[in-house]
Protein backbone atom coordinates (compact mmCIF):
# COMPACT_ATOMS: atom_id res chain seq x y z
CA UNK A 1 0.00 0.00 0.00
CA UNK A 2 1.39 3.44 -0.93
CA UNK A 3 2.00 5.95 1.88
CA UNK A 4 -0.73 8.50 2.34
CA UNK A 5 0.01 11.97 0.96
CA UNK A 6 -0.93 13.63 4.23
CA UNK A 7 1.91 11.83 6.11
CA UNK A 8 4.64 12.79 3.61
CA UNK A 9 4.90 16.45 4.79
CA UNK A 10 5.37 15.25 8.40
CA UNK A 11 8.16 12.92 7.37
CA UNK A 12 9.83 15.67 5.33
CA UNK A 13 9.52 18.07 8.28
CA UNK A 14 11.12 15.52 10.65
CA UNK A 15 14.01 14.93 8.23
CA UNK A 16 14.58 18.68 7.79
CA UNK A 17 14.56 19.31 11.55
CA UNK A 18 16.99 16.43 12.21
CA UNK A 19 19.29 17.50 9.39
CA UNK A 20 19.40 21.09 10.62
CA UNK A 21 20.07 20.03 14.22
CA UNK A 22 23.01 17.79 13.30
CA UNK A 23 25.44 20.51 12.17
CA UNK A 24 24.77 22.52 15.34
CA UNK A 25 25.72 19.53 17.47
CA UNK A 26 28.88 18.93 15.48
CA UNK A 27 29.94 22.57 15.81
CA UNK A 28 29.36 22.46 19.56
CA UNK A 29 31.91 19.65 19.92
CA UNK A 30 34.75 21.60 18.29
CA UNK A 31 37.58 22.84 20.54
CA UNK A 32 38.00 26.56 21.04
CA UNK A 33 40.31 28.13 18.50
CA UNK A 34 42.99 30.60 19.47
CA UNK A 35 42.59 32.24 22.79
CA UNK A 36 42.78 35.44 24.70
CA UNK A 37 45.55 36.39 27.11
CA UNK A 38 43.39 35.11 29.93
CA UNK A 39 43.00 31.71 28.22
CA UNK A 40 46.79 31.44 28.01
CA UNK A 41 47.07 31.88 31.80
CA UNK A 42 44.63 29.09 32.67
CA UNK A 43 46.17 25.96 34.19
CA UNK A 44 45.16 22.77 35.94
CA UNK A 45 47.10 20.84 38.55
CA UNK A 46 45.54 17.58 39.78
CA UNK A 47 47.11 17.98 43.23
CA UNK A 48 45.14 21.22 43.71
CA UNK A 49 41.72 19.70 42.97
CA UNK A 50 39.37 18.64 45.73
CA UNK A 51 38.12 15.15 45.10
CA UNK A 52 35.22 13.37 46.72
CA UNK A 53 34.93 9.75 47.70
CA UNK A 54 31.82 7.64 48.11
CA UNK A 55 32.32 4.73 50.48
CA UNK A 56 29.58 2.35 51.69
CA UNK A 57 28.61 2.97 55.32
CA UNK A 58 29.68 -0.48 56.52
CA UNK A 59 33.19 0.01 55.11
CA UNK A 60 33.72 3.48 56.57
CA UNK A 61 31.89 3.34 59.90
CA UNK A 62 34.94 2.66 62.07
CA UNK A 63 36.84 5.65 60.60
CA UNK A 64 34.10 8.29 60.70
CA UNK A 65 34.38 11.44 62.78
CA UNK A 66 30.59 11.23 63.39
CA UNK A 67 30.60 7.48 64.09
CA UNK A 68 28.52 7.79 67.27
CA UNK A 69 25.68 9.49 65.37
CA UNK A 70 25.60 6.72 62.74
CA UNK A 71 25.77 3.95 65.35
CA UNK A 72 22.94 5.61 67.29
CA UNK A 73 20.76 5.79 64.15
CA UNK A 74 21.48 2.17 63.21
CA UNK A 75 20.78 0.96 66.77
CA UNK A 76 17.47 2.86 66.86
CA UNK A 77 16.49 1.20 63.56
CA UNK A 78 17.57 -2.25 64.80
CA UNK A 79 20.20 -2.55 62.05
CA UNK A 80 23.30 -4.72 62.32
CA UNK A 81 26.40 -2.49 62.39
CA UNK A 82 28.36 -4.85 60.11
CA UNK A 83 25.56 -5.29 57.53
CA UNK A 84 22.97 -2.51 57.95
CA UNK A 85 19.68 -2.59 56.03
CA UNK A 86 20.02 1.18 55.66
CA UNK A 87 22.00 1.83 52.48
CA UNK A 88 24.29 4.83 52.79
CA UNK A 89 27.41 6.12 51.06
CA UNK A 90 29.68 8.63 52.74
CA UNK A 91 32.65 10.86 52.21
CA UNK A 92 35.01 9.07 54.65
CA UNK A 93 37.10 12.18 55.30
CA UNK A 94 34.25 14.36 56.57
CA UNK A 95 31.67 11.71 57.49
CA UNK A 96 29.07 13.56 55.41
CA UNK A 97 26.43 11.41 53.76
CA UNK A 98 26.52 11.58 49.98
CA UNK A 99 23.54 9.22 49.51
CA UNK A 100 21.14 7.55 51.96
CA UNK A 101 18.41 5.10 51.02
CA UNK A 102 16.03 3.79 53.61
CA UNK A 103 12.53 4.04 54.99
CA UNK A 104 12.08 6.74 57.63
CA UNK A 105 8.40 6.91 58.59
CA UNK A 106 7.53 10.43 59.74
CA UNK A 107 3.73 10.45 59.55
CA UNK A 108 1.10 7.70 59.93
CA UNK A 109 0.60 5.66 56.78
CA UNK A 110 0.96 2.26 55.12
CA UNK A 111 4.54 2.64 53.86
CA UNK A 112 7.34 0.14 54.41
CA UNK A 113 7.96 -0.37 58.13
CA UNK A 114 5.52 2.40 59.08
CA UNK A 115 3.73 1.66 62.33
CA UNK A 116 3.26 5.29 63.35
CA UNK A 117 -0.05 6.46 64.77
CA UNK A 118 -1.46 9.93 65.32
CA UNK A 119 -0.50 9.51 68.99
CA UNK A 120 3.14 8.86 67.99
CA UNK A 121 3.15 11.92 65.74
CA UNK A 122 1.65 14.05 68.54
CA UNK A 123 4.37 12.84 70.93
CA UNK A 124 7.07 13.66 68.37
CA UNK A 125 5.70 17.14 67.74
CA UNK A 126 4.91 17.81 71.39
CA UNK A 127 1.34 18.91 70.67
CA UNK A 128 -2.04 17.27 70.01
CA UNK A 129 -2.58 16.13 66.41
CA UNK A 130 -6.08 15.22 65.25
CA UNK A 131 -5.32 15.07 61.53
CA UNK A 132 -2.14 14.98 59.44
CA UNK A 133 -2.09 18.37 57.78
CA UNK A 134 0.53 20.49 56.02
CA UNK A 135 1.76 22.00 59.30
CA UNK A 136 2.20 18.59 60.97
CA UNK A 137 4.15 17.25 57.99
CA UNK A 138 6.37 20.36 57.88
CA UNK A 139 7.11 20.14 61.63
CA UNK A 140 7.85 16.40 61.40
CA UNK A 141 10.21 16.97 58.46
CA UNK A 142 12.05 19.84 60.19
CA UNK A 143 12.43 17.72 63.33
CA UNK A 144 13.73 14.76 61.32
CA UNK A 145 16.27 16.93 59.50
CA UNK A 146 17.38 18.65 62.71
CA UNK A 147 17.94 15.37 64.55
CA UNK A 148 20.11 14.01 61.74
CA UNK A 149 22.29 16.98 60.81
CA UNK A 150 25.33 15.29 62.30
CA UNK A 151 24.87 12.42 59.80
CA UNK A 152 25.10 14.90 56.95
CA UNK A 153 28.28 16.38 58.42
CA UNK A 154 26.54 19.62 59.36
CA UNK A 155 26.96 21.76 62.44
CA UNK A 156 23.77 21.79 64.56
CA UNK A 157 23.06 25.41 63.60
CA UNK A 158 23.27 24.44 59.91
CA UNK A 159 26.63 26.19 59.43
CA UNK A 160 29.74 24.12 58.93
CA UNK A 161 32.52 25.47 61.07
CA UNK A 162 36.12 25.70 59.91
CA UNK A 163 38.26 23.29 61.99
CA UNK A 164 40.35 26.17 63.36
CA UNK A 165 37.45 28.43 64.39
Amino acid sequence: MAPSCRFVPRRVLVVVVLASALPAGVRAAQPKEGGSDLDQKAFFKPELSISTAHTPLAGALTRLPNRAAWESLLAARGDDLREPRLKAWLDPRSGAATNVMGAFPLIPGRGEGNRLTLRDLAATLGRPVAVVDEQAVAEAMRGFEGERRSLAGQHPAGVRRHPRS
